[in-house]
């Protein structure tokens, strides 16, 4: 698979996804729009690299300053990171060789994005939705509530 433009969808409410507070080193992750400006991605699933679409190529998602850890807040960075998992357990985002996943503080809009234990909530369930189809997801959602 090569790496494709999209969001990354949480699937307890269709319409907030992982988003970035800024385009800049050392920006964290909440809960947002999937439409935000910073919540657009390009992910390699097979190479395990997520990087903020809106940085020009130069920010990826990784764990923050503390390394991967329970409860590291994901923030962005310059350094190149392949560390995520999206096969091993379908529906979630793993840290490669880990039992952490990408999970939301709170279950909230704003909500703080980190890594924190496997525990299959409805806080950890995401879905990579490529930029092309979104319009067409929004509105099956839509349609449906």
């Amino acid at each position: 698979m090569s790496e494709q433009t999209g969001v990354l969808r949480w699937q307890q409410d269709h319409l907030l996804g992982i988003a970035a507070d800024d385009s800049i080193s050392g920006a964290t992750m909440h809960l947002k729009s999937i439409d935000d400006e910073f919540s657009k991605w390009d992910v390699d699933k097979d190479k395990g690299c997520i990087r903020l679409t809106y940085a020009g190529d130069q920010l990826y998602l990784t764990a923050g300053s503390d390394g991967a850890k329970s409860s590291s807040k994901l923030t962005l960075s310059t350094t190149t990171v392949s560390p995520w998992d999206f096969k091993s357990k379908p529906g979630f985002i793993m840290w490669r060789g880990s039992n952490f996943v990408i999970d939301v503080q709170g279950r909230s809009s704003g909500g703080v994005i980190w890594l924190y234990d496997f525990n299959a909530s409805p806080a950890q369930q995401w879905a990579f939705i490529q930029y092309a189809n979104l319009q067409a997801e929004i509105e099956k959602d839509k349609a449906t509530t």
